[in-house]
């Protein structure tokens, strides 16, 4: 993707945001074209790979007032701390780190200084692809695997690394918790009101995503830094 789109709207100056926009837009079309396969498989093939579900193979440890806690939730959170504090180290402690801050703040200095932007973007895109991967390996274990699962949950993904600041790793990881209890904690809050607010639970992030990039586009990292 990077090679494709994303390299060509940076040769014309196109910002975060409009690079978020059309990432989003792939998304879909991946997402359809993904759907579109799954299709000919079952209507042609006869194969069904429309989803799976290994949510009931991750035993219940315990629970916190009412609320199950299973192994799954555990790793995730250690291997979110873990990531974040290693992409930390990663950025601030080794030579290609120091080299991928400084394409992302200044790629006009950087290239003067002798820095590959474009071999670094692309490890940058390496590195988020991976994680990407990860993060899906994990959230089958949280729910059932479908081909729209994706398209089910990209806003909240977008909602979080808005809200947190897109220049800040532990704002992202504090965006995503803001967004992820919000959503949560208000869909049980009005459902009380509100009966069928669960369908409409996805309005929540994209109203808090709207919200930030209204008042402040730089997200909490960037209050953070201005206080």
């Amino acid at each position: 993707m990077y090679i494709l789109v994303i390299r060509r709207l940076i040769n014309i100056g196109a910002s975060e945001i409009t690079l978020m926009m059309v990432t989003l837009g792939v998304d879909l079309i991946l997402f359809a074209s993904l759907n579109m396969v799954v299709d000919v498989l079952k209507r042609g093939f006869g194969i069904d790979a429309t989803k799976i579900n290994i949510v009931l193979a991750d035993p219940i440890v315990t629970r916190i007032w009412g609320t199950p806690i299973k192994y799954i939730h555990i790793v995730s959170i250690v291997a979110a701390l873990t990531i974040v504090i290693a992409l930390h180290l990663f950025l601030t402690r080794t030579n290609l780190g120091i080299a991928m801050r400084a394409s992302i703040e200044n790629p006009t200095l950087a290239s003067i200084l002798g820095i590959d932007i474009n071999i670094v973007y692309t490890l940058a895109w390496f590195i988020g692809g991976l994680l990407a991967g990860l993060s899906g390996g994990l959230l089958v274990l949280f729910m059932e695997g479908t081909t729209t699962i994706g398209f089910d949950i990209v806003v909240f993904y977008f909602a979080g690394s808005i809200v947190g600041g897109l220049y800040s790793i532990y704002g992202g990881l504090l965006g995503g918790a803001l967004v992820g209890i919000s959503e949560r904690f208000l869909t049980f809050l009005l459902s009380y009101w509100i009966p069928d607010i669960i369908a409409y639970r996805f309005a929540i992030p994209m109203v808090m995503l709207v919200t930030t990039l209204l008042i402040y586009p730089r997200g909490l990292a960037g209050l953070v830094r201005r206080v």
